[in-house]
């Protein structure tokens, strides 16, 4: 019984194992427990705000450089960390201002001067522009020369006539000042016809120089431009012919002289095209017609011209039968104004109808 005791006894003893040996595990709490049970505080985190580089200078001098034993993970993310630039490598310029009353800003130096600066060169410039430059570079007087009217020259032509028959003779008639109707020459051309036999004459008007004159300068010198400078300009060339027929019978001389004029068309013109406005000047010009005539024509029959024949060709004429007594002192007179187109470039206006034919004969 014993001996089994023994044996169990032993047998027990032999399988427990001995206790393994003690090992000592710091950790974060163990430190902070020690810490704790000799004397010191838990570490706790302190937030410390940035103001001002001036309170943040007196608080860095004020807080003592202490060494913490540990700093745990929380306290590190709950901080705000804010950086600070290093003065010594980076320093920042900083712009001088001037203080008011409870530090605030009145001007600064560099905002401020430099547009009073740019003002006061601006006046500067301004008023030695205005006052001393004038002064230095006095202006000359602007003298303008006078301007003289140009001298427009009349374009001079040589007369050529447009009869291509000889008349009975030539007279050159001087126009030397503005007259008042053909009958103002009477006298002249009356002292030519007189001494020369025949009936039918070219009278070639020239100015003083012996220029030959123009149509328009023509009639307008002696008032009877029936169709308008402008118009005569426009569609007939400055040469004319101006012709006198003288009537066989008459007593006394003078009072058979009737004279005519021959216009020519310009290259391009048509008498289809001018007939109408050529008839319409004819009717309305009763001073101009008047001024044709060596003699005063008297009153017309009719207001209105006819459609009439001369040399079997179409004509239209006004006839004036209450000549004046020296006119009608002719045998046989009668004085009509009659014009046509010939050749399909020549007008002819007449102050007779047989000096209208023989116009027609010479062509």
């Amino acid at each position: 019984m014993d001996q089994t005791n023994n044996n169990s006894k032993h047998t027990s003893g032999a399988g427990v194992p001995p206790p393994p040996a003690e090992v000592g595990v710091r950790t974060m709490a163990s430190d902070i427990a020690s810490i704790a049970e000799r004397g010191g505080g838990s570490p706790k985190p302190r937030l410390i705000r940035i103001s001002s580089r001036s309170q943040e200078t007196t608080k860095a001098a004020a807080i003592p450089h202490a060494a913490h034993p540990a700093i745990s993970p929380a306290v590190v993310h709950s901080a705000t960390v804010s950086p600070v630039a290093d003065e010594t490598q980076n320093p920042v310029p900083e712009s001088k201002s001037f203080y008011g009353e409870q530090g605030r800003t009145i001007f600064s130096k560099p905002s401020f001067l430099f547009p009073f600066l740019g003002l006061l060169l601006f006046g500067v410039f301004s008023a030695a522009y205005f006052f001393v430059y004038p002064l230095m570079n006095p202006k000359k007087p602007v003298v303008k020369a006078p301007v003289v009217p140009a001298v427009t020259q009349p374009l001079s032509f040589e007369h050529k006539s447009f009869f291509g028959q000889p008349v009975d003779g030539n007279f050159i008639l001087e126009i030397l000042s503005p007259v008042s109707g053909m009958k103002f020459e009477r006298d002249k051309i009356s002292s030519f016809v007189n001494g020369v036999t025949g009936s039918f004459f070219e009278i070639i008007p020239q100015s003083g120089g012996g220029q030959a004159i123009s149509a328009d300068d023509f009639f307008s010198s002696i008032g009877g431009n029936i169709l308008g400078s402008d118009f005569l300009n426009e569609n007939f060339e400055k040469d004319f012919t101006l012709f006198l027929y003288k009537d066989k019978g008459g007593l006394p001389a003078r009072a058979g002289l009737w004279p005519g004029y021959i216009l020519k068309l310009k290259s391009g013109k048509s008498p289809i095209f001018l007939q109408k406005a050529v008839l319409e000047k004819m009717q309305s010009a009763s001073v101009e017609r008047a001024n044709l005539f060596l003699v005063s024509p008297g009153v017309p029959a009719n207001s209105q011209f006819q459609n009439g024949l001369s040399s079997g060709q179409p004509i239209w004429f006004l006839n004036f039968p209450n000549l004046p007594t020296e006119a009608s002192a002719q045998a046989g007179a009668s004085s009509v104004v009659a014009y046509g187109w010939f050749f399909n470039k020549y007008l002819t206006i007449s102050t007779s109808l047989d000096g209208l034919k023989q116009a027609i004969l010479h062509f």
